[in-house]
């Protein structure tokens, strides 16, 4: 994969990432995870962790989250990302 790589989607579980996110992908800012729920990745090297996004983040503050994660392109990506005004 990618250093690079900002975002990534996978249909699992946030506890089976742990060990996937610590092992790689120094640049990942944000996870959409099973369910479609969305997660912020903190952290450095070997502390990161997943934080969820509520609902009320992704309702009325999601353009600013993601400008924040630098991942700004992604409102275009996704139709579900465009229904979260």
């Amino acid at each position: 994969m990618p250093n690079g790589l900002k975002f990534l989607g996978l249909p699992v579980r946030p506890s089976e990432v742990q060990n996937f996110i610590r092992s790689g992908l120094p640049a990942l800012r944000l996870m959409r995870l099973r369910a479609g729920n969305l997660y912020t990745v903190h952290g450095g090297d070997e502390e990161r962790e997943l934080e969820h996004w509520p609902f009320r983040w992704e309702r009325f503050y999601f353009y600013d989250h993601l400008d924040e994660l630098d991942c700004g392109e992604l409102r275009f990506l996704n139709a579900r990302f465009l229904l979260a005004l």
